[in-house]
Formats: structure tokens, C-alpha cells, sequence
């Protein structure tokens, strides 16, 4: 949280976070096939994820994406941002459930 804008640009662009990046809503190849990354990330945090809402489903997809995303040069993200990234990943798990967690 204390590294410069020069050092949060450095971090973002190496191979690692970007392959990280775009492998976040993939499916994991290991143990279980339907998993993805993000909710293999879910699971880690929550021993009981039956127990987790939505919204804090999102909130989690949400950091993850800002995070590791390289166009997003800041790790400190505004209200606004995060609102609105928030309400769409909201959205996809309503809808769609392509966060996968077991």
C-alpha cells in the first residue's frame, strides 16, 4: 500500500501479474475442473462459501480485478471505480454464474 506509482506500474506490467490477470475467471486445471481461479481465491477465504452473499462474492472479484488489471495503474481505487465494477460483477453472479465455487 506504501509503493510508489512508478513501483505499482513496475509490479503491474511484469509477465506474472498479467498472466495472472487474464487467468482470473479461467478455469483451474488441477483438482477440480469447474473451479476457476477466482473461485478458487473465494474458497480460500471462506470455509463455508453457502454462507457467503453475493455482494461479498463480488466485492472479492472486484479487488482481485483491480488489482491484478495492468491498465489499472492504481491499487487505492476510488468509490466511484469500485461501484461500478462492483455492480457488473453483482450482475454476472445473478445472472450468470461464471464464478464458480464449491
Amino acid at each position: 500500500m506504501k509503493a510508489t506509482p512508478s513501483k505499482m506500474k513496475e509490479w503491474k506490467e511484469l509477465p506474472i501479474v498479467k498472466e495472472c490477470y487474464e487467468k482470473l475467471h479461467s478455469k483451474v486445471t488441477d483438482d477440480n475442473e469447474d473451479e476457476t481461479w477466482c473461485g478458487k481465491i473465494i474458497n480460500e477465504m471462506w470455509k463455508d462459501t453457502l454462507k457467503v452473499s453475493n455482494e461479498q462474492i463480488a466485492f472479492v472479484v472486484t479487488l482481485c480485478e483491480s488489482f491484478l488489471n495492468p491498465n489499472n495503474e492504481d491499487i487505492k481505487n476510488d468509490k466511484k471505480y469500485l461501484r461500478k465494477r462492483l455492480k457488473r460483477n453483482l450482475v454476472s453472479i445473478k445472472n450468470i454464474q461464471i464464478f464458480l465455487i464449491f
